[in-house]
């Protein structure tokens, strides 16, 4: 009995291998070869190339477009905002021609009493008086005397002398005080 092969079918799988594919069907021009096969090469897709004179017109269209948009009359930001008042700014420092004084503290005495024309002080007359620091207190006039080394060792809480060059002296107890002493106020 003779066996005959059968005609090759048209369909991919060839009866005559079992499982493998024919050399044909990986040789196919239409279709890249697998990556395990020795002496392939892995398929890569060719670029799309574009025309040069297409790639230097879009160029040139790019370059016009920012030439144009910078020389265009555009207003900076600052000159469309519309200001009522313009904003003062100092333009220059003005130079000094010496530096400026330093203040200096100095302690300076507390400021002596001053009679002034008031109607006549009678003795015996009693009169509210403000001494330099702020505390008022009543003062009776007693007389007057011609210096201050010439007024009573001692006195009453409020009596007044007066010298002759018209400065009063008051017998009080003074702040920070323990006792009574003549102050001039």
């Amino acid at each position: 009995m003779k066996t005959t092969v059968p005609p090759t079918p048209q369909n991919r799988f060839d009866p005559g291998y079992e499982c493998e594919l024919p050399e044909s069907f990986f040789l196919n021009p239409n279709r890249g070869r697998p990556n395990n096969v020795s002496n392939s090469k892995p398929y890569r897709p060719k670029p799309i190339r574009l025309p040069a004179w297409l790639l230097v017109a879009v160029a040139a269209l790019l370059l016009a477009a920012v030439v144009i948009w910078s020389t265009s009359g555009r207003k900076p930001v600052h000159e469309r905002v519309s200001v009522p008042e313009p904003i003062a700014t100092p333009t220059a420092v003005i130079p000094r021609s010496a530096p400026a004084p330093r203040a200096v503290l100095m302690r300076l005495p507390p400021p002596k009493a001053q009679l002034i024309r008031l109607p006549q002080w009678r003795i015996g007359e009693e009169r509210l008086l403000t001494m330099p620091y702020g505390i008022q207190t009543l003062g009776t006039l007693r007389g007057w005397v011609p210096s201050p080394d010439r007024l009573p060792a001692n006195g009453q809480l409020g009596d007044v002398w007066i010298t002759t060059d018209n400065t009063a002296y008051v017998w009080l107890v003074a702040p920070n005080s323990a006792s009574a002493q003549w102050i001039d106020p």
